[in-house]
C-alpha cells in the first residue's frame, strides 16, 4: 500500500515525518497483535528522506536498538531523559486503626 502511496507525487510530496508514539509497541506489538507496528520498516524506506521520530518512554538501551533496527534507522540522535522527577513520589504510610 505504501509503495502505492508513494507513487502519487502529490502524498509523496507532502509527507514530512513519520512519527511513532508509544514506539516500545513495535518491539512486542509488531508480531502478531498490531502488525501494522512491524509494517513500519516498510514505510520508513518507502519515504527514505523524510526524517524518522520514534517516542516512548519506556526503553531500555537494548530496546531503543532493537527499535533503530527494525525500522531500519542507522544514524540518528537520541534524547534520552533522567525519569526522576522530583515532584512525583511514591510513599509508604503504616495508617493505624482510629476507633
Amino acid at each position: 500500500v505504501w509503495k502505492e502511496i508513494n507513487a502519487h507525487q502529490t502524498v509523496s510530496r507532502k509527507v514530512c515525518a513519520i512519527v511513532v508514539d508509544e514506539a516500545h509497541c513495535i518491539l512486542d506489538w509488531g508480531k502478531d497483535f498490531r502488525i501494522d507496528y512491524g509494517n513500519l520498516a516498510v514505510l520508513c524506506a518507502t519515504f527514505p528522506n523524510v526524517p524518522v521520530i520514534a517516542m516512548t518512554a519506556t526503553a531500555t538501551k537494548s530496546d531503543r536498538e532493537s527499535m533503530k533496527k527494525i525500522l531500519g534507522i542507522k544514524e540518528c540522535s537520541e534524547v534520552v531523559g533522567i525519569p526522576d522527577r522530583k515532584n512525583i513520589c511514591m510513599r509508604n504510610a503504616l495508617e493505624l486503626d482510629q476507633m
